[in-house]
């Protein structure tokens, strides 16, 4: 955790990162590896090296203090961390990635790790680097940006379609998405799916669809479904602000409502049944007032209210519907003692969420003092992250948590 050791920090007990004290803009976790972007464009990142994303020789081997990879001192614009790959967008509208990449994750042309920040190319053979994109998003094996003129560009593993292109074969550069040339807001990333939001307020999904998470109205996975990229669901659903893409069901925030479809495993689509659906649901109660919606985590989602207040519905045997009971739901609970939330981020089976006030609480699995509450003890109701104060950012991996505070260093938790 970037204080010089390779255990659960201080047994659950937030740390300041070492050598990142003032200046940090934006946080990115990955499975294995977390990174800062300060405003002086420069990165620091910490976490295992095994992929090769932190130094040139890939070795399972724990950097536990901060470093900056491959001399990325200045210039970095933004950064998204895959599971085995990172990605930098550059201010100058270059982007570069590194790591692993067996699927052409890092889209230089090729399918082999790439050990040092390497330019995206323009197309399938052209060597030409790929210029003007504005976001870039990191799926299990896959990467997209959003392009110049605001269309989708995805390279990378192409399982299920996840690469928007209507074909079944991998890509090592990038190709154009079938549909989505103009027009795009932004776009999320899930397991095997991608989803973007249309600067129409309408929401355009793309990948694995065997659990219904597309929203067409089917589970096909043929090229024919992944090539129509129908808006979710097939009638268009109009006024989203918001969407995430989980492993098996996607949720969006429409007109203020929250509606979900896909796997419905433990009630996570929260319509007060366990049955799957392939077209958006609506989350029983939550008609209007959502701000904000989560399909992170194992098969439970949550959302934040725009009064402050948090409503979570799934799985939540590990308390991560932090209601207290430890019981899973198929309608959303009210998050105990939660107020004033304005994010709430998930790991695997646990949840914290931001606090106007600059705290945090934390709810669910703690094993690995993911909890930030000094004990390795699971909670089925949120608990304050110990002598936290000042928080304005948070972001979450699968086992660990990270903040920036008002003076722009950090402070991490968890593993």
């Amino acid at each position: 955790m970037a204080n010089g050791s390779t255990t659960a920090v201080s047994i659950g007990t937030h740390v300041p990162i070492a050598g990142v004290q003032s200046g940090v803009i934006q946080i990115s976790s990955g499975r294995y590896t977390t990174c800062a972007l300060r405003q002086t464009g420069g990165l620091t990142c910490w976490g295992d090296n095994i992929h090769g994303t932190l130094a040139a020789t890939p070795t399972r081997t724990f950097v536990t203090a901060p470093m900056v990879p491959h001399s990325l001192t200045s210039g970095v614009a933004g950064i998204s961390l895959g599971e085995y790959e990172l990605c930098a967008l550059f201010a100058s509208g270059a982007l570069r990635c590194w790591g692993e990449n067996g699927f052409g994750q890092t889209g230089d042309g090729y399918q082999e790790r790439t050990t040092s920040p390497t330019a995206v190319h323009t197309a399938v053979a052209d060597s030409t680097p790929l210029l003007g994109i504005q976001t870039v998003t990191s799926g299990l094996w896959t990467t997209c940006g959003v392009t110049s003129v605001n269309g989708v560009k995805c390279w990378g593993a192409n399982l299920d379609g996840s690469l928007g292109d209507g074909l079944e074969m991998t890509s090592p550069q990038p190709v154009p998405h079938a549909s989505l040339t103009s027009g795009v807001d932004k776009v999320e990333g899930g397991l095997h799916s991608m989803c973007a939001i249309l600067s129409s307020t309408q929401v355009s999904c793309w990948g694995s669809n065997g659990n219904g998470q597309l929203g067409v109205g089917n589970t096909s996975t043929t090229s024919t479904t992944r090539s129509m990229l129908t808006a979710l669901p097939s009638t268009a659903v109009t006024g989203v602000t918001d969407v995430s893409v989980g492993q098996t069901h996607t949720c969006v925030v429409s007109s203020g409502a929250a509606k979900c479809t896909g796997s419905n495993w433990s009630g996570s689509l929260g319509d007060g049944s366990q049955n799957p659906s392939s077209v958006l649901v609506q989350v029983s109660g939550l008609t209007s007032g959502v701000s904000k919606v989560l399909a992170g985590g194992y098969n439970f989602s949550c959302a934040v209210l725009t009064n402050g207040t948090v409503r979570c519905w799934g799985e939540g045997s590990n308390g991560q519907l932090g209601n207290g009971s430890g019981n899973s739901s198929s309608t959303p609970v009210a998050v105990s003692s939660v107020t004033n939330a304005v994010d709430v981020v998930a790991g695997e089976d646990f949840v914290c969420a931001l606090i106007s006030n600059g705290t945090v609480k934390c709810w669910g699995r703690n094993y690995l003092g993911q909890l930030g509450d000094g004990s390795t003890t699971d909670s089925t109701t949120p608990v304050v992250v110990s002598g936290l104060s000042g928080a304005t950012a948070i972001a979450a991996g699968p086992r660990s948590v990270c903040v920036i505070v008002t003076s722009g260093s950090m402070k991490c938790w968890g593993w």
